[in-house]
């Protein structure tokens, strides 16, 4: 797991999507993920360039198996 400044916008081409469990009807408290190849990233939905917390895939797969238990 990393976290690391999202400065420049480079991750404003890469596909993000809303957590489906993020809470809140009107979206306000969502993060969004990134499935990049070689790592998963996830943001603030409302600080689009803002820090990105990023996961190796077997972080990640364990993160979520963590988070839906």
């Amino acid at each position: 797991m990393r976290l690391i400044p999202d400065t420049k916008g480079a991750a404003d081409g890469w596909r993000w999507r809303k957590a489906s469990a993020s809470g809140n009807t009107n979206g306000a408290d969502c993060v969004e993920i990134a499935d990049q190849r070689d790592f998963f990233a996830v943001r603030d939905s409302k600080n689009a360039h803002g820090a990105i917390l990023t996961f190796e895939p077997d972080a990640w797969t364990a993160f979520h198996a963590w988070l839906v238990r």
